[in-house]
């Protein structure tokens, strides 16, 4: 099992590829997806945990089971002790921290190797403008 940590308060393309790719590499993707109260002070997220999750219980990707989970932190480390999946999948983003913490799960990060264009916070940006 991979275990997919996101916020989704815009659900993209990216997320898509994202899953498609996880797809090609394992069976079962577990989808942590931020709570609100994990997203205060991080994101201004006008979209809250059950409008989130149902979108993403929408998607369909074939040969995949797709699981979702609250994460009532940044840090998925607590999610990580819990249901211990084999891997993480991991872009960019992960602060020195947020690495060691994984590091002393015993998780094994799984590099996602796609294109880092998609981000919901830069699509929110555009709109602004």
């Amino acid at each position: 099992m991979v275990y997919f940590p996101v916020t989704c308060e815009i659900v993209h393309k990216g997320h898509i590829d994202c899953l498609e790719w996880l797809s090609n590499h394992t069976d079962w993707v577990m989808i942590g997806l931020l709570s609100d109260k994990a997203l205060k002070g991080y994101k201004k997220c006008k979209v809250n945990w059950e409008d989130r999750r149902f979108v993403l219980e929408h998607i369909c990707i074939p040969d995949v089971l797709i699981t979702i989970v609250r994460q009532n932190e940044l840090s998925p480390y607590k999610n990580l002790l819990k249901y211990k999946p084999e891997y993480i999948a991991s872009g960019d983003g992960w602060e020195k921290e947020e690495l060691q913490a994984i590091e002393d799960t015993n998780v094994k990060m799984l590099n996602i190797d796609l294109p880092k264009k998609w981000s919901s916070s830069k699509i929110l940006c555009r709109k602004k403008q």
